[in-house]
């Protein structure tokens, strides 16, 4: 992944191992998708919707819709 959104850190209690990954946010509902460094991004459950070029989860890839979370807020509040 050339550009990750975001940073995870875990911490298994019983052990003490730390454990940290870069994250793509899905564009269109917003959860985070952990990615391996220099890894493909199919492999990890990342999809990438051409219209608003950006990556997004499998979920949303399946759906075949482009509806960003921006958009669905705007829905919400009207």
């Amino acid at each position: 992944m050339r550009r990750p959104h975001g940073y995870h850190v875990w911490t298994d209690q019983e052990t003490g191992r730390v454990t940290e990954r870069d994250s793509v946010a899905c564009r269109h509902c917003g959860r985070h998708v952990t990615v391996t460094p220099g890894g493909n991004g199919g492999a990890v459950g990342l999809g990438w919707c051409g219209r608003c070029a950006a990556p997004v989860c499998a979920t949303c890839a399946a759906s075949g819709r482009c509806l960003p979370f921006e958009a669905r807020l705007a829905e919400v509040l009207r």
